[in-house]
């Protein structure tokens, strides 16, 4: 699109995260939570989170997968799709399109939130973990680490012991675990509703400007 219209040509408008996403208090287990989008789609990488779970298992950590989904998966609907699942040698558990007002508390049940996109339009439930004060690891790739900045760990999306490495970090380490989660509840205030009206309203005069000058 760059090179079609030109850099000056191209305005981009973040959107804002509602605010009602905010920490839950009283919502994490005894076993740590680590929860996952889940999507078939080859490019959410959705699967990758399992292999990182059998990986942080078998190194000893103790850990239940929290996968929130829009549908039920395809994976547990045709037999052999399934085997993903069967490969999981830990406890799972699923939560098929929940009600965005619940979304807060399941987020605040999760010790770690895991964004492994291989390719990612933007990254909001990134941000809306980050909001509910759960720390997160993401993928270093496409819009991840802009959105995320500084208040996120980052790692390689088809490295196993990497993004293992640093989920296991943020369970273990509980100075790390609360810097973290300062960062994130920082880095989502640069994404209001406010901001994004703001950067809308830069657009259209810039557009403006460019018409009078024509």
């Amino acid at each position: 699109m760059a090179s079609k219209f030109g850099h000056k040509k191209i305005y981009l408008v973040p959107p804002g995260i509602d605010n009602y996403y905010k920490p839950v208090a009283g919502m994490q287990s005894s076993i740590p939570t680590i929860g996952c989008l889940w999507h078939e789609s080859s490019k959410k990488n959705s699967s990758f989170i399992i292999a990182v779970m059998n990986y942080l298992v078998k190194s000893g950590t103790k850990a239940k997968l929290l996968l929130i989904s829009a549908k039920v998966p395809e994976s547990f609907l045709i037999p052999e799709k399934f085997t993903i699942f069967e490969e999981a040698r830990f406890p799972y558990s699923f939560i098929i399109n929940p009600p965005q007002q619940v979304l807060p508390s399941i987020y605040s049940s999760c010790n770690v939130w895991a964004s492994v996109s291989l390719n990612e339009g933007f990254g909001l439930t990134t941000l809306e973990a980050m909001a509910c004060g759960v720390p997160v690891v993401a993928s270093n790739t496409s819009s991840l680490p802009e959105v995320g900045g500084e208040a996120a760990l980052y790692s390689d999306p088809t490295d196993v012991y990497e993004m293992s490495e640093n989920i296991k970090h943020l369970l273990e380490d509980s100075v790390l675990r609360e810097e973290m989660i300062r960062r994130g509840l920082k880095q989502v205030k640069n994404f209001t509703w406010f901001n994004a009206a703001n950067s809308l309203l830069e657009c259209f005069n810039g557009l403006d400007g460019e018409k009078k000058h024509v």
